[in-house]
């Protein structure tokens, strides 16, 4: 398969994306979908070149010779693959791992491909359709490379279930348990409803009998009883005095027979019937027949649930009927109680609706209509019962597993696991026991192994390479090291003397003088044993006879015997000197000389090449720069095991959402890309009151303001810019909508409807209204009333319960009171019976439809019901909203109740039940006490208290790797390496990544101190000066700053002006004394610096060197091979030290990291260990506490020393009283990750370089930090500003520990007289004071 198909299948793959295919699509192509698709065996048919024309219908790349090109089909081998589309094309494992090795990342939201050409993957991020592995998403999407879905809605809308979803098993997805209580089945003709099964079933059936006889009953299921007329049906009006009674319009009445005559009511007792139910008998005073007065009937209660009213005809009272007890009923229509039940003819409600659906992921609450509510939430809860998963959570009503108990104690040599019955974490060492690791992070110990819990070193790496010409070492970091060196040696010729190592190979010397001035004596010298032979020439006494007598055994002279006398004049002669170094050897003056050195340059810039006389050419490794891949975008390449290897990439990152940063490889410059993101949605200010901000010309131009007008008088409408649109409750006058009301007011955000505006004109002969709209009053006439008539009809008043006429006589109208039926022409009326003129006893149009958001009206044309829409206040049912409103017919949850104290120790809520606030007490939250002296509070059941650990004041960067100066939340770093305090309070920091010294000022705006950025050695102005990978940089006593450049192997020095140098190092790998220019250096990684000069921690040859101001470099401590040993200076031993600090008495504090101790080295020149004994995390004295990899040390005012360990994550404070304990970080990566440098600013405040979170950390010290660690003052902290005070103690207070013969205080200083003499006479043992008692530390390998 040729290249060309290869970029044919990337491209088509890179179309299908382009024409808008998922990844979903893309998978199930199968196989041919790969980034570079390789036939198998039995693929027969589909070469792939039909595969990729199958995808874009046709190549026309002719590129290959003779190619010619593919159609969608091939239909035989391409000319110019060489064939083989018979079968299949294919390219082999080995061509394919060649061009690019594995680029698929296992990640289904990357795009992955390969360029061939350079093997080069790259993993672009999509947006195509994934799942992410939870029942309980939906629509899951790539979102970058990160596969995201939305939360799956379970809610059924059913009362019965219990919704519910789990994320994972064989169930998964959304769950509906039957649940219990009170429902609505939808029929409105069964009563008290329930649950069952799953189901609302109804319960018993609505009795709809009105008791009227004219009246058929009946339910309909969507709006309940219905009572319709039964006209013309006859019936009893149990009037006496009325004859053929029918029903009309639903009520019975009869027509007068004219057989009940009177004068006055009395005379109507006798046609009384004795039904004192039906009512009293009074005279009619204009038709003069009795009739039943108008309300004398009796009338007993409706029909309830538990009995009927009837009433008893002989006594005229009602008797009631009840139903049996316990029959099912409805006491209040709430579907939150359950058995409701007759009792005495009651009604009584039931017991309280159970909704605890005892799933810990839902609110549950009861609707009065709806019955049980079940409100997914998002609280802890336990979703596997395995106390070894932390903080599982509520989603969708499901819980959710958390992430796993982080057990690693961070030691190779044990089994981390988690006990899931206790939850406890267990460290077993034995497991682990024989198990591989790294004991001291060096590859120059092999076959470390775990043993109880410890990684214990292996045998050193043997890196001797048996020439003499080379100083064997070994760098921690990359291995073997050989540096030629100009030593004595030997050629292997003992007749020569003076050899000297040359470029790696032994030169041969002068040649040993082997004269005896005896002329019978053949002289000369074994090259074995170098000494000299004098060889007794024969016939030497008497004349020679032939040249043979005269043979000196050198190939450089001619044997002559001239006239019996010998003579053995030089020669010109070729010649073997025995060295396979040299060439072209020919005899001179008697001797075999070579004219040239043989060439072992093999061309390979990772291999240091010399020459032994020997075994002749020898390559060794070395860990020079080098040039991996031609591209300076990669500009650290370094060599290992003879090979370039690739460095990281250059940062390009600006932290611009806006550019696309991308470098040039032919140059190494970084580009910032802004046309390609022109147009994008960005973040202009982080905040969420603008919307629609846009990038334009590299820049986040910010959008318009979001608009928060709510058009609601009764809120005061603003933008929060964490949150969004704030409509707060605003006070003051509203209008309603209605202009009959007056005095409308706001609360709680709603219009409140005011008093109703009076019409009332005080005339009786008008109707008065008020017109909604425009707030108008219409006082309409009354017809015929208060005025003349001429005509019956100009007396008619409308009512149909009078019998209006005109008297003529005095032009004045007369109401007499009709008796009968009626209904006054509104159809939202049924009828009604006349009585003393009104129409009575008509009930209006049930038209409730139970919603508290719409106004209810029948339309009295129609007598339809109409449901109007209001925005007036309502009750959600939830207790904990305030200011619900009505809007579209619905009541609206308005804001949640605010329960806030506060506080930030309590967790606050509201009771969904009873809408109380609740304040619960929490544990192990930050919160700040006020007092600023007290560091690391944390609540503890609901209070503030202070911890040990510092409190992190601010991290300076973003934490994402890159270039930028500026704000502390907007600058970037690369790979910080070490942390320095400078005058006035300046931060330097060394920048690995970068090639930089950043400097941050006290207001924590970051700048760029010196470097181009550019990997080099390159002197000059600081902006434009070059260094490579720089580890320190450390403020000098003359406004100078100090650089540990750490691969070039040099010290570098910034001036008061800004001009950079080499100040020592001859910028190769090494370890030799001397004067600075010669003197060489192995990786060194921080400084110090005082009045003797500048020491250096040389990492890789394992010791401590000197940079005297007289120029000369002198190893201070360490033999240059890594080990632990304490005692004298040089004879001490570290093992891979880092940092290095000057301690207040005048000694050396030294980060030994592969020891895991930090080590002393005293003015007097002993080396002592201070803390630290085998790998671990211990706090307490110094001789239990353990540390882990430390390396930048710092030394406070007080004396006190601090250690940054990237073993254990954390800053610790070694005090001049013994005690060892943490002062920053808690030991996860989230708190601080590899904190290389570390410093302190003596105003309680600390510095630590975060290597691979790109921050630099400052934190707050514990209150101790006021501790100045003098005796002679007493120390105190401003409880409100944090500041350290320190006053003097009265003069003569006694101070010291007992090592001078007088220690009082004078003036705020302990003044002492002679020291206390601590000398024992012997002159192998180091004799000093510690806390009044004498030391005596033996010297090794001392004789008295």
């Amino acid at each position: 398969m040729s290249h060309r198909v290869t970029h044919r299948i990337v491209i088509a793959w890179s179309l299908l994306i382009a024409a808008g295919c998922s990844d979903t699509d893309l998978l199930d192509l199968g196989p041919y979908a790969a980034g570079v698709y390789e036939a198998k065996a039995g693929d027969v048919g589909i070469g792939a070149d039909v595969l990729i024309d199958a995808i874009v219908q046709q190549d026309t790349n002719t590129g290959d010779a003779g190619e010619t090109p593919d159609t969608a089909v091939d239909a035989g081998p391409d000319a110019g693959d060489g064939g083989g589309d018979t079968a299949t094309d294919s390219v082999s494992s080995a061509d394919a791992a060649a061009l690019c090795g594995a680029c698929d990342d296992g990640n289904v939201c990357t795009l992955d491909t390969c360029d061939p050409a350079t093997g080069a993957c790259s993993h672009v991020a999509t947006s195509a359709p994934c799942s992410d592995g939870n029942g309980c998403t939906t629509k899951d999407l790539c979102v970058g490379t990160v596969c995201t879905g939305t939360a799956l809605s379970c809610d059924d809308g059913n009362p019965c279930t219990t919704d519910g979803c789990e994320p994972t098993g064989a169930n998964a997805g959304c769950s509906h348990g039957a649940a219990a209580g009170g429902c609505d089945d939808g029929d409105a003709c069964t009563t008290a409803d329930a649950c069952a099964k799953g189901d609302c079933v109804g319960g018993p059936a609505l009795n709809c009998d009105d008791g009227e006889a004219c009246t058929a009953d009946s339910c309909d299921p969507l709006k309940g009883c219905k009572h319709s007329a039964t006209d013309a049906k006859g019936c009893d009006d149990s009037d006496p005095c009325t004859g053929g009674d029918t029903c009309a319009g639903g009520t019975c009445a009869g027509v007068s027979n004219g057989t009940c005559g009177c004068t006055a009511d009395a005379d109507c007792a006798k046609f009384a019937t004795g039904d004192l139910c039906a009512g009293k008998l009074a005279c009619d005073t204009t038709t003069k027949q009795c009739v039943l007065k108008p309300g004398s009937a009796v009338v007993c209660a409706a029909p309830g649930a538990c009995g009927t009213e009837a009433c008893d005809k002989k006594t005229g009272s009602c008797v009631k009927t009840t139903e049996k007890d316990g029959t099912a009923c409805d006491a209040d229509g709430s579907a939150c109680t359950v058995a409701d039940a007759c009792k005495a003819g009651a009604c009584v409600a039931g017991a309280t609706t159970d909704c605890d659906d005892k799933n810990p992921c839902t609110d549950d609450a009861c609707n009065p209509k709806q019955g049980c509510l079940h409100s997914p939430n998002n609280k802890v809860c336990d979703a596997d019962g395995d106390t070894c998963t932390v903080v599982d959570y509520c989603q969708n009503g499901g819980c959710v597993p958390g992430s796993p108990k982080l057990c690693g104690d961070g030691k190779a040599c044990t089994a981390d696991s988690c006990d899931s019955k206790t939850g406890n974490c267990i460290y077993d060492s034995a497991a682990k026991d024989g198990a591989p690791c790294d004991a001291d992070a060096s590859i120059c110990t092999l076959k470390d192994v775990c043993k109880a819990g410890v990684c214990l070193p292996g045998s050193d790496l043997k890196c001797d390479d048996e020439n003499p010409c080379t100083s064997d070492g070994c760098n921690p970091l990359t291995g073997c090291t050989h540096a030629k060196n100009a030593q004595g040696c030997s050629d292997g010729n003992g007749c020569t003397v003076g050899d000297v190592c040359t470029d790696g190979g032994c030169k041969a010397g002068d040649l040993k003088t082997c004269i005896d001035g005896d002329k019978c004596t053949l002289d000369g010298c074994d090259a074995k044993t170098g000494s000299c032979t004098f060889v007794e020439i024969v016939g030497c006494s008497k004349k020679c006879t032939n040249a043979a007598n005269c043979d000196d055994n050198n190939p450089c002279t001619n044997d002559i015997c001239d006239s019996g006398i010998c003579k053995n004049p030089a020669n010109a002669a070729q010649c073997d000197d025995g060295s396979v170094c040299t060439s072209g050897e020919a005899c001179s003056g008697g001797a075999c000389v070579a004219s040239g050195a043989k060439s072992c340059d093999d061309g390979n810039p990772c291999t240091d090449d010399s020459c032994h006389p020997k075994a002749g050419c020898q390559a060794t490794a070395n860990s020079a720069p080098c040039d991996a891949d031609g591209d300076k975008c990669t500009p650290v390449d370094l060599c290992k095991d003879k090979g370039c290897t690739i460095g990281p990439k250059k940062a390009c990152d600006d932290g611009n959402a806006c550019t696309k940063d991308s470098c040039d490889g032919k140059t190494g410059t970084c580009a910032h890309d802004a046309a390609i993101f022109a147009g994008d949605p960005c973040d202009a200010d982080g905040s969420a009151c603008t919307v629609a901000d846009t990038c334009a010309g590299g820049i986040c131009a910010k959008g318009k303001a979001l608009a928060c007008d709510d058009n609601n008088v009764c809120t005061t409408d603003s933008c929060d810019p964490k949150t969004g649109c704030v409509f707060s409750h605003a006070a003051g006058t509203c209008e309603d909508g209605d202009a009959c009301t007056v005095g409308d007011s706001c609360a709680k955000g709603v219009c409140v409807t005011g008093k109703t505006k009076s019409c009332d004109d005080g005339k009786a002969c008008t109707t008065d209204a008020c017109d909604s709209k425009t707030g108008g009053c219409a006082a309409t006439p009354i017809p015929g009333c208060g005025g003349f008539c001429a005509k019956d009809a100009d007396c008619d008043d409308s009512n149909g319960c009078t019998v209006n006429s005109c008297d003529v006589s005095t032009g004045g109208c007369k109401s007499v009171p009709r008796v009968g039926n009626c209904k006054d022409g509104d159809k939202c009326w049924l009828y009604g019976v006349c009585s003393d003129g009104s129409c009575v006893g008509g009930n209006k149009a049930k038209c409730d439809d139970g919603n508290a958001c719409t106004t209810d009206t029948c339309e009295g044309s129609s007598g339809q019901c109409v449901f109007t829409g209001h925005s007036k206040a309502c009750d959600d049912g939830d207790p904990c909203t305030e200011g619900d409103v009505c809007a579209f017919a619905k009541c609206t949850s308005g804001s949640k109740k605010a329960c806030d104290d506060k506080d930030v120790c309590t967790i606050d809520a509201c009771a969904p039940k009873t809408g109380q606030c609740l304040h619960t007490a929490t544990s192990d939250v930050p919160c700040d006490d006020g007092d600023a002296c007290t560091t690391g509070e944390t609540c503890d059941k609901g209070a503030c208290k202070p911890a040990q650990l510092g409190k992190t004041l601010v991290r300076v960067g973003t934490g994402k790797a890159g270039y930028l100066d500026g704000a502390a939340d907007k600058a970037m770093f690369a790979q910080p390496w070490s942390a320095r305090r400078g005058p006035g309070g300046v931060i330097y920091v060394a920048e690995l990544g970068s090639h930089r010294i950043r400097a941050i000022a006290q207001d924590g705006t970051v700048s760029t101190f010196a470097g181009s950025g550019t990997a080099g050695l390159v002197n000059g102005a600081k902006a434009a000066a070059q260094f490579y990978a720089p580890a320190d940089a450390q403020p000098g006593l003359d406004g100078e700053v100090y650089v540990a450049d750490l691969n070039n192997n040099v010290v570098r020095v910034i001036d008061d002006k800004g001009q950079v140098s080499t100040f020592a190092g001859k910028g190769v790998s090494g370890f030799v004394d001397g004067y600075k220019t010669v003197a060489r250096f192995n990786l060194p990684t921080s400084l110090a610096v005082d009045e003797s000069g500048v020491y250096v921690t040389d990492l890789g040859n394992h010791a401590v060197r000197l940079v005297t101001v007289d120029g000369q470099v002198v190893t201070l401590a360490g033999t240059g091979k890594a080990g632990l040993k304490d005692g004298p200076a040089a004879q001490a031993q570290f093992s891979a030290p880092y940092g290095i600090a000057r301690g207040i008495d005048g000694g050396l504090y030294v980060a030994d990291s592969g020891n895991h101790r930090v080590r002393f080295i005293t003015s007097a020149g002993t080396v002592l260990t201070v803390a630290g004994t085998t790998q671990g995390f211990q706090d307490g004295p110094i001789q239990v506490a353990l540390l882990d990899t430390p390396y930048g040390i710092a030394v406070g005012v007080d004396g006190a020393v601090y250690v940054a360990e990237i073993g254990n994550r954390r800053v610790r404070r070694v005090g001049l009283d013994g005690l060892v304990y943490t002062v920053y970080g808690d030991g996860t990566k989230a708190t601080l990750d590899e904190p290389f440098g570390v410093a302190i600013d003596g105003t309680g405040g600390g510095w630590v370089a975060s290597f691979t979170q790109n921050q630099i950390h400052r934190f707050r010290l514990p209150v101790t930090q006021c501790d100045d660690g003098n005796p002679c003052t007493t120390d105190a902290c401003d409880k409100k500003t944090g500041v350290c005070a320190f006053a003097s103690k009265q003069t003569g207070a006694s101070c010291g520990a007992g090592c001078f013969a007088t220690e009082v205080c004078q003036s705020g200083a302990c003044v002492t007289g002679q020291p206390k003499n601590c000398d024992d006479n012997n002159n192998c043992t180091g004799d000093y004071c510690v806390a009044g008692g004498c030391k005596h530390v033996p010297i090794p390998k001392c004789s008295p």
